[in-house]
């Protein structure tokens, strides 16, 4: 909603749809591995209009994790550091590199992703009993693979997607998220385990299924020399499938 609202102000009208990337299929996934936690790491400086913005908040955003990290090593749990940007990889070995010097079971526990891709990244979110994750698309990953996650955010829209997959109480603001607030909430995402794998699979299907007759009438509209189908005028929406292999 917040984004047509900004369509609008521009004086057009928008239809709200969830994002693409819930049309992508989903590559096969190992099972989860007990304990094991995946965190998106982002390089985020603070809203453009945030006067406080800058590469401090860097600094307090690295230090933090680096705390979260780290207890979970000691709680024995394993951790992979995932990006969704080059920008990020860099900023997430920092964050290893400082957990490291806090407890030793980092080195043992404790790994950064290389995955470049989306389906990369949710091969290594399936891994995962819970995400913590920024980036948007990271929690599109996750919630794609029917991990729970919690999200260190940044902007409405991933308030909005955590609401709609029942997960509202598992948001913070990235630029002041609280550690002990955020392991407890990783620790209530564990709890739910396979409840949250059926109320995800039925919200997926919903967005799958949405996405699906919006691209398949998007099609239809603007394939050159495409006839309607029977009984169908061109531009009608209706239930239908994308094929395989359509462009």
């Amino acid at each position: 909603e917040a984004s047509r609202d900004v369509v609008r102000s521009y004086g057009r009208d928008a239809q709200v749809l969830p994002d693409l990337a819930f049309a992508l299929p989903v590559p096969p996934c190992p099972p989860a591995r007990p304990g094991h936690v995946a965190i998106g790491v982002m390089a985020y400086e603070g809203a453009p209009d945030d006067p406080a913005r800058g590469a401090h908040m860097v600094e307090r955003y690295v230090d933090r994790l680096a705390g979260v990290v780290a207890r979970l090593a000691e709680g024995d749990r394993s951790v992979v550091l995932v990006t969704g940007d080059v920008a990020d990889l860099a900023l997430a070995q920092r964050v290893l590199d400082l957990a490291a010097r806090r407890c030793d079971r980092v080195a043992l526990l404790a790994r950064v992703s290389r995955a470049e891709t989306l389906e990369g990244l949710m091969a290594e979110l399936a891994e995962a009993e819970v995400a913590v994750v920024s980036r948007f698309h990271n929690l599109v990953a996750a919630l794609k693979v029917a991990r729970p996650a919690v999200s260190l955010s940044y902007a409405p829209k991933s308030r909005a997607l955590l609401e709609e997959f029942g997960l509202l109480d598992h948001v913070q603001p990235i630029d002041s998220f609280d550690g002990d607030l955020l392991l407890r909430q990783v620790e209530a995402c564990r709890a739910e385990g396979s409840g949250f794998a059926l109320t995800a699979k039925v919200v997926l299907q919903r967005c799958e299924d949405e996405l699906r007759r919006y691209l398949e009438s998007l099609v239809d509209d603007l394939v050159v020399g495409r006839e309607p189908r029977p009984g169908r005028r061109r531009g009608q929406r209706h239930p239908g499938v994308l094929l395989p292999g359509r462009r």
